[in-house]
């Protein structure tokens, strides 16, 4: 952690004491160790809007967009998304940014293989996607076993225990086909879950 990180947690952690104090108990903070975590999270989020900002600010290149390019990257290929004005397909992107996260050593192995079709044409764009959910949810039960195999793989760390199965109800298919419904039922929601996630004014 770098020395302005540490000045950070020092003036989140007085801030939250102060708070805590003055204002509204929050037990949570109580546990020195907890606390610490809890901060340390959100220099993380800080840290992760920031970088968006940063690379918002430099050309990137169309293959960052490619799921099936070896350059692609679901963060810079939302902004590419964005500024092109695709919406629709840059939230999209960044849900499953969300849902799949970024494995230690995997990269972003599961997003672009399952984005990406498994280098099938035309791969999981939204268009692909929200006119019928369930056809990925068939394809993604035809695929998951490939997905799934060797042993360089997984979910970020935030997604440890998450699902690829089509067919539970804590996993991917049905996680993707509530998304969804959520989105066609509420389109106005998603572009500002979308811009809000990537810290863009909406």
């Amino acid at each position: 952690m770098s020395r302005h990180d540490h000045n950070v947690m020092a003036s989140l952690s007085d801030a939250l004491t102060r708070y805590h104090s003055e204002q509204f108990r929050l037990p949570g903070i109580v546990n020195p160790a907890h606390k610490a975590v809890f901060i340390k999270q959100v220099i993380d989020s800080i840290r992760r809007v920031n970088y968006v900002s940063a690379i918002a600010q430099k050309p990137i290149s169309p293959n960052r967009a490619d799921p099936n390019h070896d350059l692609f990257d679901p963060i810079k290929g939302a902004l590419l998304h964005k500024s092109s004005g695709d919406v629709d397909e840059a939230c999209w992107l960044i849900f499953l940014f969300v849902h799949f996260g970024k494995h230690p050593r995997a990269g972003w192995r599961y997003i672009k293989e399952v984005y990406g079709k498994l280098g099938d044409q035309p791969y999981w764009s939204w268009a692909q996607i929200n006119s019928n959910p369930q056809l990925f949810r068939d394809w993604l039960r035809v695929n998951q076993a490939e997905i799934l195999r060797g042993t360089n793989r997984g979910f970020g760390n935030h997604r440890k225990y998450q699902s690829m199965d089509a067919d539970k109800p804590s996993g991917t298919g049905a996680a993707i086909q509530s998304y969804v419904e959520w989105v066609m039922q509420h389109p106005y929601f998603d572009i500002f879950y979308g811009f809000k996630t990537l810290g863009w004014s909406p």
